[in-house]
Parts: structure tokens; sequence; C-alpha cells
């Protein structure tokens, strides 16, 4: 597992390892630094397309603006959260990938995000 601080730290450390060595992004909406969630998510589907992104926030009203402006398929799991719960979108996730199935993954927002 791979962390990091902040939206940039992140891209740094995508882009230092190879792209078999990261199989998931996990991040909040609210990042400190300057960078939100979203943004780091539209980077690494431009680094990395295809690769999946699941969401958390503690926030509602952060919950609410990430519905508002995600693909329909792009998962959120809020917080406070359980380990299980977070393990089973996890595998869902990874699952997904390597059979191709329905989760989509976050394909990043465009110009209007």
């Amino acid at each position: 597992m791979l962390t990091a601080r902040d939206g940039a730290s992140a891209l740094r450390t995508l882009e230092s390892v190879p792209a078999q060595g990261v199989d998931l992004l996990f991040t909040d909406i609210v990042l400190p630094g300057g960078m939100t969630g979203r943004a780091l998510a539209d980077e690494v589907a431009r680094l990395r397309p295809g690769l999946p992104v699941l969401f958390t926030t503690g926030y509602s009203g952060d919950a609410a603006l990430y519905r508002d402006r995600s693909p329909r398929n792009a998962p959120l799991i809020p917080k406070p959260y359980d380990i299980e719960p977070l393990a089973r979108k996890v595998r869902e996730l990874l699952d997904a990938r390597r059979h191709g199935a329905a989760v989509i993954p976050f394909r990043g927002a465009g110009p209007a995000a």
C-alpha cells in the first residue's frame, strides 16, 4: 500500500511507480494542500486511464457535491466506515477491474469540473 499526505504527493508517488504497481486510488474528497480528491482523481484518470477510484468523506455537504459532479458509478464510502464494508468495496472494484465488469472507473470530469 502506498500513502500520501496530499494530492500533489499522491501524484508524485503515482508517477514514481510502474502502472502495475497501483491497483486503486482511495481518496478523501477534502485533502490538505489545495488539491481536492476530485482534482486528484481527474489527474489520475489522465495519468492512469481505467484506474478505479474510491472516494470517502466525513462531510455530508461534500457527499452532495460529489453526487452532483461525479460519474454515476464512481463509488463513495462515507465516514465513519467499518473495515469490512471498506474491504468489500475495494474487493468489488479490484475484481471488476480484473474482469472488466460493470463498475466503471473514474474517468475524469473534463474542463468543466
